[in-house]
């Protein structure tokens, strides 16, 4: 099946060369894929810190989301098992390609953190707006 977007991902780091679609990879549900509704990234803050000379500062990290309309429970558990540690856990390192701030599709080394099916509605076999942040670690090459 075809790809309509660009959105990309494969385990591990420094995988730019093997990345593939995730709508090519995600099992069919109800006799198609759903594509990435949108994707968004910014930067957080994270903890603010005093320091030593009574000024703060942050521990902060650049994210993107990927946000999907709906993911089967089947879809759901294929990212789990593909992407995290152990394929059951909630959290692995992944080579992506995502929209940037510049609105163009560049590859990057992210940590993916799946979200607990407990956190969405669901509705017969469908998790309903599913957002999947990365965290930025740097470049992929």
């Amino acid at each position: 099946m075809a790809a309509f977007q660009d959105y990309k991902i494969i385990p591990g780091f420094d995988n730019s060369g093997t990345l593939v679609s995730i709508e090519t990879v995600l099992p069919v549900y109800r006799g198609g894929v759903v594509g990435i509704l949108q994707s968004r990234g910014s930067f957080t803050p994270g903890l603010i810190r005093p320091r030593a000379d009574r000024l703060r500062t942050t521990s902060g990290y650049s994210f993107v989301e990927w946000l999907f309309p709906y993911l089967s429970i089947a879809q759901w558990d294929f990212i789990q098992t593909t992407y995290t540690v152990g394929g059951n856990s909630y959290s692995g390192k992944v080579t992506i390609r995502t929209l940037s701030e510049a609105n163009a599709f560049t590859n990057l080394n992210a940590y993916l953190y799946l979200p607990q099916q407990a956190d969405f509605e669901i509705i017969q076999d469908a998790l309903l707006d599913v957002i999947i942040p990365f965290s930025i670690d740097g470049a992929a090459s």
